[in-house]
């Protein structure tokens, strides 16, 4: 299972994706893909930023003035967690 994270920290978001949805074989899952699109799309969006990625992870942080850009992964996120529950988790958290 995928699961995403977002938080506020101060000035700040950070933006964490972690794990494999488990959909299907590699190179052939649809969720991993619609999930990593999101997130790529979101990272290269928020520029300048700290980015994080490794295999099955990724982290962003970047400055909270990219709301708007932040939404529409998230929005985009829960609807692919709408359609597959077991494979994909979105918290979002204030602090």
């Amino acid at each position: 299972m995928t699961t995403v994270t977002v938080a506020k920290k101060g000035t700040k978001y950070i933006f964490s994706a972690e794990g494999h949805s488990g959909y299907g074989p590699a190179g052939q899952d649809i969720v991993c893909a619609g999930v990593s699109a999101l997130c790529f799309a979101l990272a290269v969006s928020v520029r300048p930023y700290q980015f994080e990625t490794s295999e099955g992870n990724m982290y962003i942080c970047f400055d909270k003035k990219y709301k708007r850009e932040l939404n529409m992964a998230v929005n985009g996120l829960r609807e692919i967690e709408k359609k597959y529950p077991n494979h994909l988790i979105v918290f979002k958290k204030s602090s």
